[in-house]
């Protein structure tokens, strides 16, 4: 399959998510229901914008969808972070 077609598809499919599930946050081992690994897609994609080797019109499009992140890692750990440490001060264990 040639690369541009590959790569609709797999955004095709994100977007597909991305409407059934309300956010772009998939696991790098996260395959569809008929065994697309979107997860390595979506960590290609990731890997190529961090090396800047993606044209423009593909990191426009991705950015353009609501809650896509360049780093997955940062948002979902800061998210966490956050959960974490609201926990923490309603369970009155700061600075403990």
């Amino acid at each position: 399959m040639h690369c541009q077609i590959k790569w609709k598809k797999g955004f095709a499919i994100l977007k597909n998510s991305l409407d059934s599930e309300g956010h772009a946050k998939v696991a790098g081992d996260y395959k569809t229901a008929d065994g697309y690994r979107l997860g390595q897609w979506v960590a290609v994609q990731r890997n190529k914008n961090r090396k800047d080797k993606i044209s423009v019109e593909r990191k426009e499009r991705l950015k353009a969808l609501h809650g896509w992140s360049w780093d997955a890692l940062s948002t979902s750990g800061k998210k966490g972070f956050s959960t974490l440490k609201s926990s923490w001060n309603v369970k009155g264990m700061q600075g403990c």
